[in-house]
């Protein structure tokens, strides 16, 4: 099950779509895959596992249509069998779901959501994102964190424990390449959290002083035209757009970069994207 904020649209025009078709085809090799999400498209051909998109209210509000979300995951949890697995603590009917279904649940807690959203989005989000993942996590049969300091967190607020497996980098493909290019290399998504429009005024202010220097950005976003719209028109070459491609471009463009940038303006769990970068040996400015 994928939450509210991760529709499978979503992840494949930011590119994760490999991720997503590696993790459902590691799940199929022992299990029937059956993937839920609140897209309006069914994208079971593009990720080699039947899709269940909610499909409906293609006008309605974002809230009224993760309302109906919900709804729709608790009238088929009777037809959940097996393992109910949730890709972010932001389900709040999985006790719901585990009920009905008789399946055991595991929630992903790979940063803390609730502390996100009250932080740096606030509104009606923000005020009911702490009991959102309370409810979620309570009811998870188990835990499932990136890191150790993520499960002791688990542990300490909610009083459950987690086992930690941390995210995985594919060390064959991300690796440090010769010859190493003058690059400032980001890849994510173009949302005003990641900071890339401070990483763009960052580099207008070098780039006289480093007249060879290029940036780099892989990814798409809301933000995509606006970015575009900050790059000065001197610098267009220099700063380029690249999109969202598959991970063998960004490997081979990050394996000879000279730095991997970060720029987060909210909060990160155990971004994959700062473990690649170590495995390519290639140096990271990250914001704190």
């Amino acid at each position: 099950i994928l939450g509210t904020d991760a529709p499978v649209h979503d992840l494949l025009r930011l590119g994760m779509g490999p991720w997503l078709r590696t993790m459902l085809g590691a799940y199929g090799r022992a299990f029937d895959v059956e993937v839920y999400s609140i897209d309006r498209e069914d994208f079971s051909s593009r990720l080699a596992a039947v899709h269940h998109p909610l499909g409906a209210g293609l006008r309605l509000p974002k809230a009224i249509r993760q309302i109906l979300y919900h709804a729709r995951l608790v009238s088929r949890a009777r037809r959940m069998s097996g393992v109910v697995r949730v890709l972010s603590p932001n389900i709040p009917v999985l006790r719901e779901i585990g009920r009905l279904s008789g399946s055991a649940t595991i929630v992903d807690y790979h940063y803390d959501w609730a502390s996100t959203a009250k932080t740096h989005y606030g509104g009606t989000k923000g005020m009911l994102a702490a009991p959102v993942q309370r409810r979620c996590v309570g009811a998870a049969d188990l835990i499932i964190a990136t890191t150790r300091d993520l499960a002791r967190d688990i542990e300490k607020r909610y009083g459950k424990r987690a086992i930690t497996i941390p995210n995985f980098v594919d060390t064959d493909l991300f690796r440090p390449r010769e010859p190493r290019r003058e690059t400032i290399l980001f890849a994510g998504r173009f949302h005003w959290a990641k900071g890339v429009s401070v990483l763009i005024e960052a580099f207008t202010r070098i780039a006289s002083d480093h007249p060879h220097a290029e940036l780099i950005l892989f990814g798409s976003g809301e933000q995509d035209d606006e970015l575009r719209r900050q790059t000065p028109d001197s610098l267009r070459e220099r700063i380029r757009f690249l999109g969202s491609r598959p991970q063998e471009d960004v490997a081979r463009e990050m394996g000879s970069a000279a730095v991997c940038a970060l720029p987060t303006l909210t909060t990160e769990g155990n971004p994959k994207a700062v473990l690649e970068a170590m495995a390519c040996g290639t140096p990271l400015v990250c914001s704190v």
